[in-house]
Order: C-alpha cells, then structure tokens, then sequence
C-alpha cells in the first residue's frame, strides 16, 4: 500500500504552507505594529 506515505506526504507539505503562511504574517504584523509584538513572549 502505497496511500499512506503518500497521504502523510500531503499532509506534512500541507501543514509546513500553513505555519509558512502564518509565519509571514505575524512577520508583517511585526512590521506593521514596529516590532512591539514581536517583544512579547511567542506564546
């Protein structure tokens, strides 16, 4: 069976775009906000 490694390839690439994504956009927002956010404790 050849699904399953293809299925938790999927998954892993998928979930590795999503924390990218949400990775730039906190990076934004630091800029955004000039870098106050980004002194706080990530939580």
């Amino acid at each position: 069976m050849r699904l399953f490694p293809l299925l938790g390839t999927v998954l892993l690439s998928r979930v590795f775009r999503h924390t990218c994504s949400w990775l730039w956009l906190y990076a934004l927002l630091c800029v955004a906000l000039d870098k106050s956010v980004c002194q706080a404790p990530v939580m």
